[in-house]
């Protein structure tokens, strides 16, 4: 059984091995009046092995190449997998709930948003708790993934079990208590 520690230790290996498209993100945690209560550094994250096959069916045309539709978010609690390649993941570790991606645009060579053509994205959204589970009063965040295509139900935020999706992106990252009230900004810049 792996832990979280041995999960986010082969990250970097990983994240070097995982191909010439890079993502990058940054979380910011507001309060309930929207005041910065800290802002992390830009950080990498993993491109899985399903961003390759999206961007395939895209350039080939095809119906799987799905856009990119969901910001999913986890617990990471640690549980037994076979996968010794995280390139290889499908899913998150233990997901808990999925938003509609509401942000994404192209940038320039100077990070700032452009309508022009670019190879770099950047997607941003806004996560609280109650879009999570509105019973509780804090939750322990772990992990996120970017989802293409698939299906979910907006009440309970969950993926549907007959298309999920397809995971493009994973990251496992120190431990974000979210409480009632407070939002956490989430960025995420890709550049291929």
């Amino acid at each position: 059984m792996n832990t979280i520690e041995e999960e986010q230790s082969t990250y970097e290996e990983n994240v070097a091995l995982s191909s010439s498209i890079k993502g990058e993100y940054q979380d910011i945690l507001l309060d309930s009046n929207g005041a910065i209560v800290w802002e992390r550094p830009w950080q990498h994250n993993l491109i899985v092995n399903g961003m390759s096959r999206v961007l395939a069916a895209l350039i080939k045309g095809d119906s799987q190449g799905m856009p990119l539709s969901f910001w999913a978010i986890g617990s990471g609690v640690a549980r037994s997998s076979t996968i010794s390649d995280k390139r290889e993941r499908t899913t998150l570790i233990q997901e808990m709930a999925r938003k509609s991606i509401e942000y994404i645009t192209f940038l320039d060579a100077k990070k700032n948003p452009t309508a022009e053509l670019s190879n770099q994205l950047e997607i941003k959204t806004y996560f609280t708790i109650d879009q999570i589970d509105n019973q509780a009063e804090a939750i322990e965040l772990r992990e996120f993934g970017l989802y293409a295509g698939g299906e979910w139900d907006p009440i309970t935020h969950k993926p549907s079990l007959n298309n999920p999706g397809i995971l493009i992106n994973h990251h496992i990252h120190p431990k974000i208590e979210l409480k009632k009230g407070f939002t956490l900004q989430r960025t995420l810049r890709l550049t291929f």
